[in-house]
């Protein structure tokens, strides 16, 4: 008899978890599927590299706006950097 009742008890607690687990992960995916922009500032090669992962299938479907911006000197960055911690 308290076998069976250790083996009820476990088996609420797996299904208890299981229902919270779903519930978490569907409340996280509708959560993500609003759009977000994101402006990446780079320099030199890696300017093509976020042109690519910015037109991709993947950021597409993650609902990302990725907006790169090329930087070309030291100057540049350090006002692209202050305005982004500004606002």
């Amino acid at each position: 008899m308290k076998k069976s009742f250790w083996w009820l008890i476990g088996i609420i607690v797996v299904i208890v978890l299981a229902i919270f687990g779903i519930h978490s992960a569907t409340s996280h995916s509708a959560s993500s599927t609003k759009t977000s922009t994101i402006t990446i500032g780079s320099q030199g090669s890696d300017y093509d590299i976020w042109q690519h992962i910015a037109k991709s299938k993947d950021a597409k479907n993650m609902g990302l706006k990725i907006k790169v911006k090329q930087i070309t000197d030291g100057v540049q960055l350090n006002k692209a950097t202050a305005q982004a911690t500004s606002t």
